[in-house]
């Protein structure tokens, strides 16, 4: 893999700043740090001018500048003997490996990336985790989301999962490496409380196979199914609560919102108290004369 000081956005070069690098085969999002060779792109959106493109890494904003393709030059051979020591150094072997092939894991703010050889074993490990095959990049990617937690968090899931399968790992960072030997990270959550917008309820949605979640969900009050969730009025929000937190599940943002706006509706709602009507029993022919001075005909004799 050789190392350019360019990289390769909406069919353009662009020149990196000086201390980034990219690998030939790897371009777009994949931008690199020099001193450490970890991928630090966050965001890429297009700038003011058309020739220029803003990149945001770990050091601020930066904007590229279009170059012509006969500019790419090839980043010295030092450095990337010196990646490839770094590289080198972040790889661990588990005791019973069942391969020496390493799978190569990194991670940026928005998404966690396998790179190995084909594989089944592999790719249902990867596949159960929710991995999805890039074919232009040519890995296996996550993307982070509000569901997904924190790209460190799923790095090293995903590493103790294959160091325990046996694979071989290389994670550059030191302490998501060591928390991939040791365990040591917030395991995802499948289960999920969103706000559905289009029917304004919470949608109860799960990824693990207990099928008993289903008849449980289904019995808190006014709940339907809609695929691929079971639908609850948010005015049912404490059973729903309830529910969540016997069985381990998370409320989106969005669904924590949803619950505090209609909290704050109902203090805000008119109360009245209602006059309650007493009727009067009537027991007999005798106590409805005695309440009457006008007697029915058809009662007198």
């Amino acid at each position: 893999m050789k190392k350019l000081d360019v990289t390769k956005m909406n069919g353009k070069m662009y020149k990196l700043p000086q201390g980034y690098y990219a690998i030939e085969g790897r371009f777009g999002d994949q931008v690199y740090r020099n001193d450490n060779g970890k991928n630090v792109t966050q965001k890429i959106m297009g700038g003011n001018n058309k020739d220029d493109i803003i990149i945001l890494t770990d050091k601020g904003v930066e904007k590229l500048k279009l170059v012509e393709v006969a500019e790419l030059e090839v980043v010295d051979p030092i450095e990337k003997e010196l990646f490839d020591d770094i590289k080198s150094e972040g790889a661990i072997y588990p005791d019973k490996k069942i391969t020496n092939v390493v799978v190569e894991i990194e991670y940026t703010d928005k998404q966690v990336t396998a790179k190995f050889e084909r594989n089944e074993k592999f790719r249902d490990i990867v596949k159960g985790f929710d991995y999805s095959w890039n074919n232009d990049e040519v890995v296996w990617v996550k993307k982070i989301k509000e569901t997904t937690g924190l790209a460190d968090d799923r790095a090293a899931e995903l590493g103790n999962a294959l160091l325990v399968a046996g694979f071989p790992i290389m994670v550059l960072d030191e302490t998501v490496r060591e928390n991939a030997i040791n365990g040591n990270f917030e395991i995802e959550c499948n289960r999920w409380i969103y706000h559905n917008k289009n029917t304004g309820k919470l949608a109860i949605n799960w990824k693990d196979r207990d099928q008993s979640l289903y008849e449980i969900a289904r019995s808190l009050p006014g709940s339907r199914w809609e695929n691929p969730c079971v639908l609850v009025d948010v005015a049912h929000h404490v059973e729903v609560m309830d529910f969540a937190n016997i069985y381990g599940f998370k409320f989106t943002k969005a669904a924590e919102k949803l619950i505090e706006n209609h909290i704050e509706d109902l203090k805000l709602a008119n109360k009245v108290t209602p006059v309650k009507i007493k009727k009067e029993k009537k027991n007999s022919l005798e106590d409805i004369l005695d309440t009457s001075d006008e007697v029915l005909d058809d009662l007198k004799d």
